[in-house]
């Protein structure tokens, strides 16, 4: 199908000559469709480090020195135990799943993300108001404010 490919081993450079351009997205879509069904589902995660919400503030800006992540350079992952989702919600934004939650432990409150996620995405199942133990991502929002970045809910 590919005339070219290759890159380093995360990127996705090919090229495709003129008379097979039409097939490229029926063959991307098999070739998706085919590749979600063979993904390992018990993927293990490691956790970098345990934390809580009063500390997302000085972390962010421990994590900006250490800066730029990527391939190489992996995020860290923090754990987040025992917090309670006060607010909860997951909506459809320009053909993207948005589920975004409000944590709060003893007074702290974060917000948090998930994107293309949708709550039977996660380890464990939960309502509002549960407590949770949140696998995630410090990062900034929007307006520049520390928030989690979900990567499963345990």
């Amino acid at each position: 199908m590919f005339d070219h490919f290759g890159g380093h081993f995360a990127s996705g450079g090919f090229s495709v000559t003129e008379e097979k351009v039409h097939e490229l997205s029926s063959r991307l879509n098999s070739a998706y469709v085919h590749a979600e069904h063979t993904e390992d589902a018990t993927k293990e995660v490691v956790v970098d480090r345990q934390s809580e919400l009063a500390e997302l503030s000085f972390a962010l800006k421990s994590l900006d020195r250490l800066a730029p992540f990527g391939v190489g350079n992996e995020r860290p992952l923090f754990l987040f135990s025992k917090y309670r989702d006060t607010k909860y919600t997951h909506v459809w934004q320009s053909k993207t799943i948005i589920s975004s939650s409000r944590l709060s432990k003893m007074g702290a409150r974060a917000g948090s993300i998930a994107f293309f996620a949708t709550p039977l995405s996660f380890q464990k199942q939960f309502v509002v108001g549960d407590r949770v133990d949140v696998v995630g991502h410090i990062e900034r929002d929007w307006r520049g404010q520390p928030r989690i970045r979900i990567v499963d809910i345990i």
